[in-house]
């Protein structure tokens, strides 16, 4: 009733407003809106005001309504550009977690009762990886949760753990009803009571643990502990009978439980902090100094830290880097050390947790990466990614390393069969007809099977999409070698759909044209390869040149 607070109030929720929009959580908005029809139903069913109920139910379904304005125009132009776009669109990753949560309840129905343990549902995930999540992109390989508390709760704790997580929720609702009977609680206090806790929860079926979560559901626990006691609220004065116990309190007591709360604090939140602060430090000026990142890195690497997983990660990735630059040895001369205590970082975390794909895949390619200057690293980056597989048998991007291996150490056929099952993971993946192309075309020298795999990796429902422009040769030289009239014409389409290329390419693929007789084609793909590239046609003369010296004398009077 008072006019400042309510001012104070609104102003809350306009702020609260603008950060849910920005924000842009679908989950939150499911939440929202199960809360919202919770609490019109509790209202309804809790006051006696009939100009109550229909204030209630006029705003929810005026908040529907719109909604729903919202939701059948949302491919309008204004609305894409407007921040509640993605609230507005349910399709996307939602098929990745989709995969998750049938991951996250196979793993419940092999281990029922305690689940694979806290933290470890990245294990479950890896173990049963669905080689369909990479048709998504890479991002969408990597899952350490499954966006989903209810199933996280029975992957990784079991039944027990479920029972325990309900049982806050359980706990909360006897509450607010005892203190609503006993006349603790006002109506509209009780109806947010029991709309907020399960609106909480349904928006947590989207999402995973985090920092803003918990912080609001600790409030959300406090204050239901607080406003179920008697006493709680203006105008509601406990019942006369109702007394509470009061003892005396004990200094003593305190002081020997704050002994080891301090103790677990420093343990476990002021050590890991250093440790993390440094390790950020450190990777921050990995380019600019990297003797001083070294230093810094070594520091954090002597501080206990649950998340020595990150630092392993950080340097190692960081320091892979330099084997791009040309004559890195020389360069940096203690590099062999700063390989070794790289390597160290990732043996430590692996020590801790063997089973980890992830970090699996990124000791073998950091062992990978330093092989051409450390021989007796290929054994142990083929032994890393072995098995790295075999906590993931069907991941495409573990294939796909120890594939590039064996090809660098000349077991091409060991390489083309990882190339093969690859592809046979998922057939409609673009991804898996290309590399086994590419390996049949340019290491087993099969020129026409490779080109056949490669042309088929644009047919497919998830067709793979060039990243750069060389890989435009490829697809030019796939089509040549098929030599297919209506695939060329199909394709000098589509030419601007793929990646720009080089002069070079786009004249390379005319004098392929010419070779085989296609003037008309080889036209129309000069006109593209100048418009991308104006050197084309002064590159396309040079190449014709050397074409016409090398036809036989009579070929080139004729």
């Amino acid at each position: 009733k008072n006019r400042v607070a309510w001012g104070w109030y609104a102003l809350a929720a306009v702020i609260d407003f603008t950060a849910f929009v920005l924000a842009q959580s679908r989950g939150g908005l499911l939440g929202l809106g199960v809360g919202l029809l919770i609490f019109a139903a509790s209202m309804s069913v809790l006051t006696k005001s009939r100009k109550v109920r229909w204030s209630i139910a006029g705003l929810i379904l005026l908040a529907f309504t719109s909604y729903g304005v919202l939701f059948a125009f949302r491919h309008a132009p204004l609305i894409q550009r407007s921040p509640v776009a993605r609230l507005l669109d349910f399709s996307g990753s939602d098929t990745t977690r989709f995969i998750a949560w049938r991951i996250a309840w196979e793993g419940f129905l092999e281990k029922p009762l305690v689940g694979w343990g806290f933290d470890n549902f990245h294990i479950l995930f890896n173990a049963k990886y669905n080689p369909y999540s990479l048709r998504f992109g890479a991002y969408e390989t990597w899952f350490d949760r499954s966006h989903n508390w209810v199933l996280d709760a029975l992957a990784m704790t079991g039944l027990f753990g479920l029972l325990a997580f309900v049982g806050i929720f359980a706990t909360l609702y006897v509450s607010v009803i005892r203190a609503r009977r006993k006349g603790w609680l006002d109506t509209p206090t009780t109806a947010v009571m029991i709309a907020l806790p399960m609106g909480y929860f349904v928006q947590n079926l989207f999402v995973f643990d985090h920092p803003a979560a918990f912080s609001m559901s600790f409030l959300l626990y406090a204050w239901v502990m607080a406003a179920t006691r008697p006493g709680w609220g203006t105008g509601y004065a406990p019942d006369a009978e109702v007394k509470e116990k009061r003892h005396a309190f004990s200094w003593s007591v305190l002081a020997l439980m704050f002994v080891p709360f301090l103790l677990l604090v420093w343990r476990a939140s002021i050590l890991p902090f250093r440790a993390s602060r440094l390790a950020i430090q450190s990777n921050g000026i990995f380019n600019q100094n990297l003797a001083l990142s070294y230093a810094l890195a070594k520091q954090a690497s002597e501080i206990p830290t649950f998340y020595f997983d990150e630092q392993a990660f950080l340097f190692s990735r960081n320091f892979l880097n330099v084997t791009g630059q040309s004559d890195f040895q020389k360069k940096i001369p203690p590099w062999k050390e700063i390989f070794l205590f790289g390597k160290s970082l990732l043996d430590r975390e692996l020590e801790r947790h063997p089973l980890n794909a992830q970090m699996l895949f990124v000791a073998a390619r950091y062992s990978h990466g330093f092989a051409p200057s450390l021989s007796e690293e290929i054994a142990s980056a083929e032994r890393r990614y072995q098995q790295a597989i075999a906590t993931s048998p069907k991941r495409q991007q573990l294939l796909y390393g120890l594939a590039q291996l064996y090809l660098q150490t000349k077991h091409t056929d060991e390489a083309v069969e990882m190339y093969r099952r690859v592809k046979d993971f998922d057939p409609e993946l673009g991804e898996g007809h290309w590399m086994y192309g590419l390996a049949l075309m340019y290491d087993k020298q099969q020129r026409e099977e490779g080109a056949k795999e490669v042309l088929q990796s644009q047919k497919v429902a998830y067709k793979y999409i060039l990243k750069e422009a060389r890989e435009l040769t490829p697809l030019l030289e796939a089509h040549l070698v098929m030599n297919d009239v209506n695939a060329f014409r199909d394709l000098i389409e589509r030419l601007p759909n793929y990646v720009r290329g080089s002069a070079e390419q786009y004249a390379q693929f005319a004098i392929g044209l010419e070779k085989l007789g296609h003037a008309d084609l080889r036209e129309r793909a000069l006109a593209y390869g100048n418009s991308a590239d104006p050197k084309t046609a002064e590159v396309y003369k040079l190449l014709y040149q050397q074409h016409l010296k090398s036809l036989p004398p009579k070929s080139v009077k004729k």
